[in-house]
């Protein structure tokens, strides 16, 4: 299963990339986010530290971490922004922590 998860995340990721090449005039707005785990209510409180040791942040993402950047994409801020792949991980996947 886990080689066709990665294949649908490379063909999503790669579509956004073409249609951003395609109608970058048209329709400018070829962007994509991809959040990793994101902190739940299904987790005791207790737990959470004591799992997110692996992300150097050391924390899971909270709703209000992808609010703040969809909000920043959906923005006339973001307008020259297309074509881009932004990885909402707490640095998860830039390597390996050094946290303890």
């Amino acid at each position: 299963m886990e080689a066709l998860t990665a294949a649908s995340k490379a063909a999503i990721i790669m579509l956004t990339k073409v249609l951003a090449l395609e109608s970058g005039v048209l329709w400018s707005d070829g962007k994509l986010y991809c959040p990793a785990r994101f902190e739940l209510r299904l987790v005791q409180a207790s737990n959470i530290d004591e799992i997110a040791t692996h992300i150097p942040v050391g924390r899971y993402g909270k709703p209000g971490d992808v609010a703040h950047l969809v909000s920043y994409l959906a923005s006339e801020a973001a307008s020259y922004m297309t074509g881009s792949v932004i990885v909402l991980d707490g640095g998860a996947t830039a390597g390996r922590s050094r946290r303890s």
